[in-house]
Formats: C-alpha cells, structure tokens, sequence
C-alpha cells in the first residue's frame, strides 16, 4: 500500500506513516528482517499471507 493509501486506511497522516516507516526499518533490519520497498503484487491470499509471514497451508 502507498502511505496515501495507508493514510486513508488509518486515518493517519502520510508524514507519519513515512516516519514511523524511516524508524522501523533500521530495527527490523537489525532483528534480521527487511521490509520490501516499491510496489507489490499480490493475487492470492496465500501471496500475502507469505509477505506477512504467514503459512495459510497450516492454519
């Protein structure tokens, strides 16, 4: 999602999704994780479930 859309979503400003994304990346980066930058394709539940960390297989 685009912080606009996200903004929309959440009632939260686009300055701060941008930020608050900006502080998390180092952390997640830190833990071993890393946050994908640019657009998406998502077409199947199970696709984003995957992105999440998620395995609908087992649930």
């Amino acid at each position: 999602m685009t912080n606009a859309a996200l903004a929309e979503a959440t009632g939260l400003s686009k300055n701060r999704i941008g930020a608050t994304v900006r502080d998390a990346a180092p952390v997640l980066t830190a833990l071993g994780h890393t946050a994908p930058t640019g657009a998406l394709t998502v077409t199947t539940a199970q696709q984003l479930a995957s992105i999440a960390g998620h395995d609908l297989a087992s649930s």
